[in-house]
């Protein structure tokens, strides 16, 4: 396809008076830039993204202009979607998890016409990386990965849901074909080593290593670095902390006037305007020739819940503190402020840079947290703890009547000394 600006200007301009989601699409951009820079196309991230076009990629791959504008709509729905605004560093999986999902909605809603585009340029596609085409006969059995194609290609799964099935080390690699690379914000030498796949922690040790003039794997402190486990047991085990601690916080949360607001779900109008908070809406419009009605919310928004915190900063928590800091810095939203650190007394804590900032006296007492939990008058607390507590006095858990109080325990401790006080545990694996 001998494709120049200007005849790709003349497909976007056909493509924006046919399709009302291109015609957002291009609303929401800040630019278009033909530049080699990118080895495909590409939407820079942030609020305002440029649409950055390779021309030599187009005339290579392109068999006509219903497969330029294949690639377009999929940088559109990039910037539609909210990924360019919310992700701050793209990843190979990431990026992969993405696009499986754009690729698949405009499969299912604006047909083969389009997708067509993706089943030849991923035709050999193998692994993991079958998930950016549509399925074919030629395709080896595998059940796992069939059955998320076919709820992939149903609408049924989220962003987090293709993400966390990418990463999971028990399914296939990815292998994409030689010579094709993921469309989207990478050079032609592939991304750089993932850093930011890892917990936050993990890939600021990673970066101390390879700074290291001698080469060899240290820690900050000049130790070696043996607490470091990059096996995939241990990244999953890292899922599972943010799970089960987010599952807690729900359980317990109650309505905050000063938490995050939120629309209410039973005070919301409908009208034939497109709303920015309805993306449904605005993907119906690839199929509909009508507007379709969107979702508009009134009144006022109703207040998110939020949970006390109480952690337990004594020095035996020190090996688990960083992953444990990990786990509960992206559910900072959960939290009534202020947060709470114990040791043998009760202070006030704070997240600030990622960073827990806290005083600590080294020891461990379950009592001064009991005793500060009635005198504010909490009514749903989680304690995280390595259970190494001490007893509490009966008369003061006589005190919890009424209240939910419960902990989490991480991994090693012991729930003896919270069960005699009456309260549940739930132990991080």
């Amino acid at each position: 396809m001998n494709l120049n600006q200007s005849w790709f200007r003349q497909i976007l301009a056909d493509l924006r008076s046919e399709n009302p989601l291109a015609c957002q699409g291009i609303l929401s951009l800040a630019g278009l830039e033909f530049t080699d820079a990118v080895p495909t196309l590409a939407v820079t991230l942030g609020e305002r993204s440029v649409l950055q076009v390779n021309l030599g990629f187009l005339r290579e791959h392109a068999r006509g202009e219903d497969d330029v504008k294949a690639v377009l709509l999929h940088e559109f729905l990039h910037v539609l979607l909210r990924h360019t605004a919310r992700i701050r560093t793209m990843t190979p999986l990431r990026n992969l998890a993405l696009d499986a999902i754009i690729n698949a909605t405009i499969h299912r809603l604006a047909g083969p016409r389009f997708s067509d585009f993706f089943s030849h340029y991923y035709a050999g596609a193998q692994g993991i990386a079958r998930l950016l085409r549509s399925p074919t006969p030629n395709d080896p059995p595998d059940p796992f990965l069939d059955a998320f194609t076919q709820a992939l290609h149903q609408g049924k799964v989220s962003s987090d849901d293709a993400y966390a099935f990418v990463c999971d080390p028990m399914h296939p690699a990815l292998r994409l074909p030689e010579g094709r690379l993921l469309l989207g914000n990478h050079d032609e030498r592939g991304f750089p080593v993932a850093l930011e796949e890892l917990p936050p922690g993990w890939g600021e040790v990673l970066r101390h290593c390879l700074e290291t003039p001698s080469g060899r794997l240290l820690n900050g402190q000049g130790g070696a670095l043996s607490r470091l486990d990059l096996r995939p047991a241990a990244l999953n085990s890292h899922r599972q902390w943010h799970s089960l601690i987010q599952r807690v916080f729900a359980s317990l949360a109650l309505p905050d006037q000063r938490g995050r607001r939120l629309p209410n779900p039973e005070d919301v109008h409908r009208l034939p305007v497109l709303h920015p908070a309805d993306r449904r809406a605005v993907l119906r419009t690839l199929w509909n020739p009508l507007l379709p009605d969107a979702h508009w919310p009134g009144g006022r928004p109703r207040p998110t819940g939020t949970v006390h915190l109480y952690l337990d900063v004594s020095g035996s928590m020190s090996e688990h503190l960083r992953r444990l800091l990990q786990a509960l810095v992206p559910l900072q939203a959960w939290l009534r402020r202020p947060i709470w650190a114990f040791s043998t007394c009760v202070t006030r804590a704070e997240f600030r840079d990622g960073k827990l900032r806290a005083t600590t006296t080294g020891g461990t007492c379950l009592t001064c947290v009991l005793d500060h939990l009635v005198r504010i008058d909490a009514r749903r607390a989680v304690l995280v703890t390595d259970g190494i507590v001490g007893a509490a006095p009966p008369a003061l858990c006589s005190r919890l009547k009424g209240r939910r109080i419960e902990a989490l325990i991480l991994p090693g401790g012991t729930d003896r000394d919270l069960n005699a006080a009456g309260i549940p545990t739930h132990l991080l694996s």
